[in-house]
Protein backbone atom coordinates (compact mmCIF):
# COMPACT_ATOMS: atom_id res chain seq x y z
CA UNK A 1 0.00 0.00 0.00
CA UNK A 2 1.24 3.74 -1.22
CA UNK A 3 2.16 5.53 2.23
CA UNK A 4 2.55 9.43 2.78
CA UNK A 5 6.11 10.34 2.95
CA UNK A 6 5.91 12.21 6.24
CA UNK A 7 9.10 13.57 7.69
CA UNK A 8 11.72 12.11 9.37
CA UNK A 9 11.12 13.89 12.27
CA UNK A 10 7.95 14.66 14.13
CA UNK A 11 7.71 18.39 14.45
CA UNK A 12 7.25 19.92 18.30
CA UNK A 13 4.08 21.34 19.86
CA UNK A 14 5.73 24.80 19.40
CA UNK A 15 5.97 24.40 15.25
CA UNK A 16 2.67 23.02 15.15
CA UNK A 17 1.29 26.08 17.36
CA UNK A 18 2.85 28.44 15.24
CA UNK A 19 1.78 26.46 12.25
CA UNK A 20 -1.72 27.21 13.60
CA UNK A 21 -1.43 31.05 14.45
CA UNK A 22 -0.26 31.52 10.83
CA UNK A 23 -3.23 29.95 9.82
CA UNK A 24 -5.45 31.81 11.90
CA UNK A 25 -3.89 34.89 10.58
CA UNK A 26 -4.64 34.20 6.94
CA UNK A 27 -7.83 33.27 7.72
CA UNK A 28 -8.80 36.99 9.13
CA UNK A 29 -6.90 38.36 6.54
CA UNK A 30 -8.69 36.60 3.98
CA UNK A 31 -11.57 35.32 5.35
CA UNK A 32 -13.04 34.30 1.53
CA UNK A 33 -10.42 31.76 1.61
CA UNK A 34 -10.74 30.32 5.06
CA UNK A 35 -10.77 27.07 3.91
CA UNK A 36 -8.47 26.62 1.18
CA UNK A 37 -6.00 27.73 4.41
CA UNK A 38 -7.08 25.25 6.21
CA UNK A 39 -6.78 22.44 3.49
CA UNK A 40 -2.98 24.15 2.69
CA UNK A 41 -2.21 23.60 6.87
CA UNK A 42 -3.86 20.10 6.89
CA UNK A 43 -1.17 18.74 4.29
CA UNK A 44 1.65 20.79 5.86
CA UNK A 45 0.42 18.88 9.53
CA UNK A 46 0.70 15.65 7.61
CA UNK A 47 4.09 16.88 5.88
CA UNK A 48 5.71 17.71 8.97
CA UNK A 49 4.64 14.57 10.96
CA UNK A 50 1.52 15.55 12.91
CA UNK A 51 -1.29 13.52 11.41
CA UNK A 52 -3.62 13.92 13.90
CA UNK A 53 -3.95 17.45 14.53
CA UNK A 54 -4.30 17.11 10.63
CA UNK A 55 -7.71 14.88 10.78
CA UNK A 56 -9.10 17.16 13.66
CA UNK A 57 -8.55 20.30 10.97
CA UNK A 58 -10.64 17.92 8.42
CA UNK A 59 -13.19 17.87 10.58
CA UNK A 60 -13.51 21.10 11.50
CA UNK A 61 -13.67 21.65 7.84
CA UNK A 62 -16.45 19.12 7.42
CA UNK A 63 -18.63 21.21 10.24
CA UNK A 64 -18.18 24.85 9.53
CA UNK A 65 -18.09 24.56 5.84
CA UNK A 66 -21.40 22.21 4.96
CA UNK A 67 -22.17 22.47 0.44
CA UNK A 68 -18.58 23.65 0.17
CA UNK A 69 -16.43 22.16 -2.45
CA UNK A 70 -13.96 22.46 0.44
CA UNK A 71 -15.79 19.27 2.51
CA UNK A 72 -15.18 16.80 -0.19
CA UNK A 73 -11.61 17.58 -0.21
CA UNK A 74 -11.18 17.03 3.56
CA UNK A 75 -12.85 13.84 3.35
CA UNK A 76 -10.45 13.01 0.80
CA UNK A 77 -7.48 13.83 2.35
CA UNK A 78 -8.75 12.51 5.95
CA UNK A 79 -9.73 9.05 4.10
CA UNK A 80 -5.53 8.93 2.60
CA UNK A 81 -4.43 10.17 5.97
CA UNK A 82 -6.33 7.08 7.94
CA UNK A 83 -5.72 4.36 5.49
CA UNK A 84 -1.80 5.69 5.99
CA UNK A 85 -1.97 5.20 9.51
CA UNK A 86 -3.60 1.79 9.24
CA UNK A 87 -6.70 2.49 10.64
CA UNK A 88 -8.73 1.12 7.81
CA UNK A 89 -12.15 0.71 9.37
CA UNK A 90 -12.32 4.65 10.02
CA UNK A 91 -11.16 5.21 6.23
CA UNK A 92 -14.29 3.14 4.60
CA UNK A 93 -16.08 4.46 7.60
CA UNK A 94 -14.99 7.62 5.94
CA UNK A 95 -15.76 6.97 2.68
CA UNK A 96 -19.73 5.99 3.24
CA UNK A 97 -19.86 9.10 4.96
CA UNK A 98 -18.97 11.07 2.05
CA UNK A 99 -20.95 8.70 -0.34
CA UNK A 100 -23.89 10.11 1.57
CA UNK A 101 -23.17 13.53 0.39
CA UNK A 102 -24.34 13.63 -3.51
CA UNK A 103 -22.17 17.08 -4.71
CA UNK A 104 -19.02 16.05 -2.21
CA UNK A 105 -18.98 12.55 -3.08
CA UNK A 106 -18.83 13.28 -7.49
CA UNK A 107 -15.94 15.74 -6.81
CA UNK A 108 -13.47 13.69 -5.30
CA UNK A 109 -14.46 10.62 -6.40
CA UNK A 110 -11.91 9.95 -8.24
CA UNK A 111 -8.96 11.20 -5.15
CA UNK A 112 -10.82 7.94 -3.55
CA UNK A 113 -11.00 5.75 -6.10
CA UNK A 114 -7.21 6.09 -6.67
CA UNK A 115 -6.59 5.23 -2.99
CA UNK A 116 -8.18 2.21 -3.56
CA UNK A 117 -6.03 1.70 -6.98
CA UNK A 118 -2.97 2.11 -4.58
CA UNK A 119 -4.54 -0.70 -2.04
CA UNK A 120 -4.96 -2.89 -5.19
CA UNK A 121 -8.36 -2.57 -5.17
CA UNK A 122 -9.43 -1.99 -8.66
CA UNK A 123 -12.79 -2.90 -9.37
CA UNK A 124 -14.12 -0.95 -5.70
CA UNK A 125 -11.70 1.92 -7.26
CA UNK A 126 -14.25 2.16 -10.47
CA UNK A 127 -17.18 1.32 -9.26
CA UNK A 128 -16.19 4.31 -6.98
CA UNK A 129 -15.03 6.50 -9.51
CA UNK A 130 -17.91 6.06 -11.90
CA UNK A 131 -19.89 8.66 -9.05
CA UNK A 132 -17.46 11.17 -10.56
CA UNK A 133 -19.19 10.22 -14.09
CA UNK A 134 -22.56 9.85 -13.59
CA UNK A 135 -23.62 12.75 -15.48
CA UNK A 136 -22.23 10.99 -18.60
CA UNK A 137 -23.60 7.85 -17.62
CA UNK A 138 -27.26 9.29 -18.57
CA UNK A 139 -28.53 9.34 -22.42
CA UNK A 140 -26.43 11.79 -24.20
CA UNK A 141 -24.93 12.78 -21.13
CA UNK A 142 -21.34 12.41 -22.54
CA UNK A 143 -22.29 15.08 -25.20
CA UNK A 144 -23.18 16.96 -22.23
CA UNK A 145 -19.10 16.81 -21.62
CA UNK A 146 -16.76 19.20 -20.85
CA UNK A 147 -16.30 20.20 -16.85
CA UNK A 148 -12.62 19.64 -15.91
CA UNK A 149 -13.75 18.09 -12.90
CA UNK A 150 -15.83 15.46 -15.16
CA UNK A 151 -13.08 14.94 -17.49
CA UNK A 152 -10.51 14.01 -14.93
CA UNK A 153 -12.78 11.08 -12.85
CA UNK A 154 -12.89 10.28 -16.82
CA UNK A 155 -9.32 9.75 -17.33
CA UNK A 156 -9.20 7.66 -14.21
CA UNK A 157 -11.90 5.58 -15.27
CA UNK A 158 -10.43 4.64 -18.37
CA UNK A 159 -7.31 4.00 -17.01
CA UNK A 160 -9.28 1.65 -14.28
CA UNK A 161 -11.13 0.11 -17.07
CA UNK A 162 -8.02 -0.80 -18.60
CA UNK A 163 -6.70 -2.86 -15.96
CA UNK A 164 -9.64 -4.64 -15.91
CA UNK A 165 -9.62 -5.75 -19.44
CA UNK A 166 -12.70 -3.81 -20.31
CA UNK A 167 -13.17 -2.85 -23.62
CA UNK A 168 -13.57 1.08 -24.27
CA UNK A 169 -17.13 2.66 -23.94
CA UNK A 170 -18.37 6.17 -24.86
CA UNK A 171 -17.23 7.52 -21.80
CA UNK A 172 -13.29 6.08 -22.39
CA UNK A 173 -13.37 7.24 -25.77
CA UNK A 174 -14.35 10.82 -24.81
CA UNK A 175 -11.42 10.55 -22.21
CA UNK A 176 -9.05 9.53 -24.85
CA UNK A 177 -10.25 12.25 -27.35
CA UNK A 178 -10.61 15.45 -24.66
CA UNK A 179 -7.46 14.56 -22.21
CA UNK A 180 -5.09 13.14 -24.58
CA UNK A 181 -3.86 9.93 -23.32
CA UNK A 182 -2.18 9.52 -26.65
CA UNK A 183 -1.87 13.16 -28.31
CA UNK A 184 -1.70 13.68 -32.38
CA UNK A 185 1.99 14.56 -31.59
CA UNK A 186 3.20 11.50 -29.39
CA UNK A 187 2.27 13.04 -26.25
CA UNK A 188 1.69 10.17 -24.11
CA UNK A 189 -0.16 11.79 -21.26
CA UNK A 190 -1.34 15.21 -19.76
CA UNK A 191 1.48 17.14 -18.15
CA UNK A 192 4.31 16.00 -20.57
CA UNK A 193 6.55 18.70 -22.11
CA UNK A 194 5.15 20.00 -24.66
CA UNK A 195 7.31 21.07 -27.88
CA UNK A 196 8.32 24.67 -28.14
CA UNK A 197 8.93 25.28 -31.94
CA UNK A 198 10.22 28.81 -33.39
CA UNK A 199 6.79 29.26 -35.20
CA UNK A 200 3.92 30.72 -33.19
CA UNK A 201 1.23 27.99 -32.22
CA UNK A 202 -2.06 27.72 -32.22
CA UNK A 203 -4.06 28.71 -29.10
CA UNK A 204 -2.58 30.45 -25.88
CA UNK A 205 0.77 30.25 -24.10
CA UNK A 206 0.16 30.68 -20.39
CA UNK A 207 2.27 31.91 -17.92
CA UNK A 208 2.91 32.14 -14.06
CA UNK A 209 5.25 34.35 -12.06
CA UNK A 210 7.15 31.61 -9.93
CA UNK A 211 6.29 31.22 -6.13
CA UNK A 212 8.98 33.42 -4.80
CA UNK A 213 8.23 36.71 -6.78
CA UNK A 214 4.69 36.78 -6.47
CA UNK A 215 4.85 39.70 -3.61
CA UNK A 216 6.93 41.74 -6.02
CA UNK A 217 5.35 40.74 -8.99
CA UNK A 218 1.86 42.56 -7.52
CA UNK A 219 3.83 45.44 -6.66
CA UNK A 220 4.71 46.13 -10.09
CA UNK A 221 0.60 45.36 -11.25
CA UNK A 222 1.98 42.33 -12.60
CA UNK A 223 -1.15 39.55 -11.73
CA UNK A 224 -4.18 39.79 -13.60
CA UNK A 225 -6.93 40.41 -11.19
CA UNK A 226 -5.39 41.39 -8.28
CA UNK A 227 -4.15 44.95 -9.33
CA UNK A 228 -4.79 47.62 -7.10
CA UNK A 229 -6.01 45.21 -4.29
CA UNK A 230 -4.18 43.65 -1.26
CA UNK A 231 -1.52 41.54 -1.57
CA UNK A 232 -2.02 38.57 -2.41
CA UNK A 233 -0.27 35.13 -0.53
CA UNK A 234 1.28 32.95 -3.17
CA UNK A 235 -1.80 30.69 -2.15
CA UNK A 236 -4.17 32.49 -3.35
CA UNK A 237 -2.62 33.87 -6.27
CA UNK A 238 -2.34 29.94 -7.93
CA UNK A 239 -6.16 29.18 -6.36
CA UNK A 240 -7.57 32.05 -8.41
CA UNK A 241 -5.20 31.31 -11.51
CA UNK A 242 -5.90 27.79 -11.85
CA UNK A 243 -9.69 28.77 -11.28
CA UNK A 244 -9.41 31.16 -14.48
CA UNK A 245 -7.80 28.64 -16.30
CA UNK A 246 -10.35 25.83 -15.82
CA UNK A 247 -12.97 28.59 -16.83
CA UNK A 248 -11.12 28.99 -19.59
CA UNK A 249 -10.85 25.39 -20.51
CA UNK A 250 -14.68 24.65 -20.01
CA UNK A 251 -15.95 27.72 -21.83
CA UNK A 252 -13.55 28.24 -25.31
CA UNK A 253 -11.65 25.18 -27.76
CA UNK A 254 -8.61 25.43 -25.16
CA UNK A 255 -7.85 21.78 -24.01
CA UNK A 256 -4.21 22.54 -22.79
CA UNK A 257 -1.02 24.41 -23.48
CA UNK A 258 2.68 25.09 -22.46
CA UNK A 259 2.69 27.02 -19.06
CA UNK A 260 5.74 29.44 -19.34
CA UNK A 261 7.07 30.12 -15.61
CA UNK A 262 8.43 33.87 -15.20
CA UNK A 263 10.63 35.14 -12.39
CA UNK A 264 10.61 38.74 -12.26
CA UNK A 265 14.24 39.17 -13.01
CA UNK A 266 13.27 37.25 -16.30
CA UNK A 267 11.02 39.96 -17.34
CA UNK A 268 12.87 42.77 -16.42
CA UNK A 269 15.58 41.40 -19.01
CA UNK A 270 12.99 41.01 -21.30
CA UNK A 271 11.93 44.72 -20.54
CA UNK A 272 15.74 46.04 -21.03
CA UNK A 273 15.87 43.87 -24.11
CA UNK A 274 12.85 45.73 -26.16
CA UNK A 275 14.19 48.86 -24.89
CA UNK A 276 11.77 50.22 -22.17
CA UNK A 277 12.15 49.69 -18.36
CA UNK A 278 8.60 49.79 -17.95
CA UNK A 279 7.25 46.87 -16.75
CA UNK A 280 3.47 46.11 -17.41
CA UNK A 281 1.26 42.86 -18.24
CA UNK A 282 1.69 43.39 -21.72
CA UNK A 283 5.53 43.04 -20.76
CA UNK A 284 4.95 40.29 -18.60
CA UNK A 285 2.90 38.36 -21.92
CA UNK A 286 5.30 39.22 -24.35
CA UNK A 287 8.47 37.78 -21.97
CA UNK A 288 6.64 34.49 -22.00
CA UNK A 289 5.98 34.04 -25.46
CA UNK A 290 9.82 35.04 -26.41
CA UNK A 291 10.70 32.69 -23.84
CA UNK A 292 8.80 29.74 -25.62
CA UNK A 293 10.22 31.14 -28.68
CA UNK A 294 13.54 30.21 -27.44
CA UNK A 295 12.47 26.54 -27.04
CA UNK A 296 12.81 24.35 -24.04
CA UNK A 297 11.29 22.20 -21.90
CA UNK A 298 8.01 23.28 -20.86
CA UNK A 299 5.77 21.89 -18.56
CA UNK A 300 1.94 21.52 -19.78
CA UNK A 301 -1.58 23.04 -17.91
CA UNK A 302 -2.93 20.94 -16.36
CA UNK A 303 -0.32 18.29 -15.51
CA UNK A 304 -0.93 15.06 -15.19
CA UNK A 305 -2.77 14.50 -11.84
CA UNK A 306 0.35 12.53 -10.20
CA UNK A 307 2.84 15.04 -11.16
CA UNK A 308 4.53 17.81 -9.08
CA UNK A 309 1.99 20.51 -9.35
CA UNK A 310 3.00 23.54 -11.65
CA UNK A 311 2.66 26.07 -8.99
CA UNK A 312 6.10 24.94 -7.28
CA UNK A 313 4.86 23.43 -4.11
CA UNK A 314 6.31 20.64 -4.19
CA UNK A 315 3.50 18.62 -3.79
CA UNK A 316 0.84 16.36 -6.21
CA UNK A 317 -1.11 18.20 -8.51
CA UNK A 318 -4.16 16.20 -7.69
CA UNK A 319 -3.45 17.17 -3.83
CA UNK A 320 -2.90 20.98 -4.73
CA UNK A 321 -4.07 22.95 -7.37
CA UNK A 322 -5.80 20.21 -8.72
CA UNK A 323 -8.30 19.59 -6.11
CA UNK A 324 -11.84 20.18 -6.95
Amino acid sequence: MARRKRSGRRADDRQVGSLFRVMEGEIGQYPEAAGETMLDTIDELNRIGRPEEALDLTARIIADFPGSEYVGYAYGVRVETLFGLGRDDEAEAAIAELWERDEEARTVASLIAEFLEERGETRRALWRDDRGVEGWLAPDGVEEAGDTGDLLAAEVRARLRRRQGLAPDDIDRMAEREIGFRRDRGVEALGAAAPSPAEDRDGPVLSHVVRSDVAAAHAESLLAGFEGGEEPTPERYFRETELDRRRMRAETDFSRGPDIPLSLVEIREFAERRGTGVLTRETRDDAALDKYRRGGDFPVWPPERNQPCWCGSGRKYKKCCGRP
